[in-house]
């Protein structure tokens, strides 16, 4: 006969049998409210009254996305791992591949918004001229290569 069990109601922070020390155990880097929010989405959580975190499914099974957003995705996965590999494992005479990131830790959460209109401008703007230039030095003929960049949102909250 199998035995049903209750999970246990965990403390969000702590050391020992707590939410963060189960997030630091088996999901090193990914930051852990940023789990909570995807977990209580999902609805394989909630908090108790009293602020510990109670489990409401035994797995957890991110929500569907089309094939195509897991097509795009794989790409860019694909492209800087790529990119990664690359510049890891070049000859000292090739020259490596732009991978640089502009990142600030300590933004006021207020301005997340402001941020996220700059990018849609400024950001937008350069990868129209990105294309432009892309666009005017396509093979007329024949197999050409694959050039491009991606160029993505980096937002963490701890609150």
């Amino acid at each position: 006969m199998r035995r049903t069990r209750t999970p246990r109601e965990l403390d969000i922070d702590g050391a020992e049998q707590s939410f963060a020390e189960l997030a630091r155990r088996y999901a090193p880097g990914l930051p852990m409210i940023a789990m909570i929010k995807e977990l209580r989405g999902a609805g394989a959580i909630e908090e108790t009254p009293d602020g510990k975190l109670r489990a409401l499914k035994r797995a957890y099974i991110p929500a569907s996305f089309s094939e195509d957003q897991l097509r795009l995705w794989a790409s860019d996965l694909e492209a800087l791992g790529t990119t990664i590999e690359h510049n890891l494992q070049r000859r000292a005479r090739e020259r490596s591949r732009f991978h640089r990131r502009a990142i600030n830790l300590r933004i006021a959460p207020d301005s997340a918004s402001d941020f996220e209109q700059f990018l849609e401008v400024e950001g937008q703007a350069f990868l129209e001229r990105i294309d432009d230039w892309l666009s005017a030095h396509q093979a007329r003929e024949g197999n050409g290569v694959r050039l491009g960049v991606s160029v993505f949102h980096i937002e963490n909250r701890e609150t």
